[in-house]
């Protein structure tokens, strides 16, 4: 059949029960049992791999599970604050790798926005991918899956929402690209002028274009699929 890539949609990583789809991440370093084990999933890509085939899965990259709320909003909708709302934990269960703070600091470097195209209105965690601490672990959280597993590359879920400057400097990472992984999450090369970019040569962010559900509802509205289709008689 001519087929050259095999993409897995959802995080293979574990979800809660009622994320099913695979977009709610629990645990970067614990795959989901219901969809096999580790020596399952090698085996799996050895024989993709045999047969002249790339393995591309998803990656949620800066949003997890829905284990923090605001205190005192669980069950409400949380209303706008300037001064903010402390999080909590909603149950016992827990991020091992990620954690959260209440205190205020004296300063705050938020990212570039102008350029970035970051727009978040979901019910997942967020992790602040903009500080190097945070995305230097989301990395080293993805190599160590590139290494378990041997797949290609990566979907990024929520592409649009993950600022520009951390795409590119994830995206650079060199140990994303060994040589023994089929060149895992490999990005093309700016060779162009760099002073018509707004990052410096190799911090060039995805190797295709980023894909966001309000594109996808403006295809669907400009094709004419958000009407309803005719009861049948």
């Amino acid at each position: 059949m001519g087929i050259r890539g095999i993409y897995i949609a959802g995080s293979p990583m574990i979800n809660a029960p009622w994320g099913a789809d695979g977009y709610s991440p629990l645990d970067l370093t614990l795959l989901d049992p219901h969809l096999g084990t580790v020596r399952q999933w090698q085996d799996l890509i050895t024989d993709m791999h045999s047969r002249g085939m790339y393995v591309i899965v998803d990656n949620t990259m800066a949003t997890m599970g829905d284990l923090i709320g605001f205190e005192g909003y669980l069950n409400l909708s949380t209303p706008l604050s300037y001064t903010e709302h402390n999080a909590v934990w909603k149950d016992s269960r827990r991020y091992h790798d990620f954690n959260f703070g209440n205190v205020e600091l004296n300063e705050c470097d938020y990212p570039r926005f102008w350029g970035s195209v970051s727009k978040f209105a979901s019910v997942q965690d967020r992790l602040r991918e903009w500080r190097p601490s945070v995305r230097q672990k989301i990395e080293h959280l993805n190599c160590l899956q590139i290494t378990m597993l041997d797949i290609d590359g990566f979907r990024m879920d929520k592409g649009l929402q993950i600022t520009a400057d951390a795409e590119g400097e994830w995206g650079k990472e060199p140990s994303m690209a060994d040589a023994s992984t089929f060149q895992s999450v490999m990005t093309t090369e700016n060779t162009s002028d760099p002073s018509k970019y707004i990052r410096e040569k190799g911090k060039t962010g995805f190797d295709s274009a980023a894909f966001h559900y309000s594109i996808y509802r403006s295809l669907k509205r400009f094709l004419g699929y958000d009407k309803r289709f005719p009861k049948k008689i």
